[in-house]
């Protein structure tokens, strides 16, 4: 089932806003606090971040953010936002409203960047977010990947849940505008990331989390 366009709509974050998802989480379980959306209200209203509601039939059903300034090591300082925070409620899932919301992220981003970023759990929990990742066209970033937004060493040990991120990367230029969609023609390698931010050392920002993890 699809949503239909009349009944979808896509607006900016407000300011009543924070409480409204604040509690629809609650609802379902989830603690989701209104200082986090207060926080993404600030950020908009500075530039920082840009922040979509879908509403569907008038009735909060899905957000997500896109940072253009992300603190992950990978991308920071070169200029590739970060899609953060991708959430849909539950009830409301497999309608295309991800889809919808990913497209006004990307197409945001695309005004200022050849390319854009998201960060993805790996645990099963993710498995439909990765396959919708894949479909539009992501590929992990190469650098590995993090926990607790610190790169995971060959043959460390972690827990296996929401704080263990793939990062990804996408092209937002077409292939024959001589741009190939590759890691390798991305602003990002394994030789652009200072030591001490390659796996095993800690990336700058640590202590000032982002949610970034994105679901659908």
């Amino acid at each position: 089932m699809v949503a239909q366009r009349d009944q979808l709509r896509l607006r900016p974050l407000l300011e009543r806003d924070a409480s409204v998802i604040s509690q629809a989480f609650a609802d379902i379980g989830w603690n989701r606090p209104v200082l986090q959306y207060e926080q993404y209200l600030a950020e908009q209203q500075q530039s920082i971040r840009q922040c979509w509601v879908a509403l569907l039939d008038a009735r909060f059903a899905a957000y997500v953010t896109l940072h253009w300034n992300p603190l992950y090591s990978g991308i920071a300082g070169k200029g590739v936002p970060e899609i953060q925070d991708l959430n849909v409620l539950p009830r409301y899932r497999r309608q295309g409203i991800a889809t919808r919301l990913l497209d006004r992220a990307e197409q945001s981003a695309a005004s200022r960047a050849a390319f854009v970023a998201v960060g993805v759990g790996l645990h099963p929990g993710y498995n439909a977010a990765q396959r919708l990742y894949a479909r539009r066209g992501y590929i992990p970033d190469g650098l590995g990947v993090t926990y607790e937004d610190r790169f995971v060493e060959a043959g460390e040990l972690v827990r296996f849940d929401d704080e263990l991120v793939l990062h990804l990367i996408k092209s937002l230029r077409p292939a024959n505008a001589g741009i190939s969609s590759s890691v390798s023609s991305s602003p990002l390698s394994s030789s652009s990331v200072p030591s001490s931010v390659r796996p095993g050392g800690t990336p700058p920002g640590r202590g000032t989390r982002e949610q970034r993890r994105s679901a659908d």
